[in-house]
């Protein structure tokens, strides 16, 4: 009789127990197995959290804005020629040329043009998004007869012309210059005409080119002097 009543006991305390731990703050074996791994996020979490994407207002131009182009002017960097980008804000340079006559060399430094003489073309460095203008710009605005210390000879130094402006398509270059046309004789036409045209077909894209001064092509400019 009183073993049977101390196994009632035991079996009564084994009871309680686990109920005295839960009341306690313990955690019991069902709460423990419903926890997740450490590290891995619980699927509630992972739900709510979608993919980082570009939001439309990074995709769009300000509002009432143009759309950003990268393309530039139809005037500017002839297309295959060199890029002119930037490195850390310093404009890069590129090498382009300038030509002028070689007198009486029958050919022997460059294009033969005229009476016996040579279209010679000389490196200049160019910075600009520009190059086909520039090129232009530094061909007119040399004055001297004679360039440098080269010995070779500027037929467009008694000229005051400036250059307006140039569009290139489909291998086709037309450059729109403005101003006076002044020769120094007969010869000096195909010498113009070298230092007019050259400086355009320098570049690989450009296959023909025509000029023209105040809207006059150069060649009937040319034959009015």
């Amino acid at each position: 009789m009183h073993r049977t009543s101390r196994t009632i006991a035991a079996v009564a305390a084994a009871a309680v127990l686990p109920l005295a731990a839960a009341a306690c703050g313990g955690s019991s074996p069902s709460a423990s197995t419903a926890a997740p791994a450490p590290g891995t996020a619980s699927p509630a979490a992972s739900a709510a959290t979608p993919p980082a994407t570009r939001s439309p207002a990074a995709q769009s131009p300000a509002a009432g804005g143009p759309a950003a182009s990268a393309e530039p002017d139809a005037e500017a960097a002839p297309t295959g020629a060199p890029d002119s980008g930037t490195s850390a804000g310093v404009p890069a340079s590129h090498q382009h040329s300038l030509t002028f006559i070689a007198l009486g060399d029958g050919g022997a430094s460059g294009m033969p043009v005229g009476c016996g003489d040579s279209a010679v073309p000389v490196t200049v460095t160019t910075t600009t998004i520009a190059p086909l203008g520039e090129v232009y710009r530094a061909q007119l605005g040399t004055r001297e007869r004679d360039y440098g210390a080269s010995g070779l000879y500027n037929a467009l130094a008694a000229s005051d012309l400036t250059y307006q402006s140039a569009t290139i398509s489909d291998g086709h270059a037309t450059v729109h210059l403005t101003g006076d046309l002044t020769m120094g004789g007969e010869c000096d036409i195909p010498r113009v005409r070298a230092q007019l045209t050259e400086p355009a077909l320098q570049f690989p894209n450009v296959d023909t080119v025509d000029v023209d001064i105040d809207g006059t092509p150069l060649d009937v400019a040319l034959s009015l002097r």
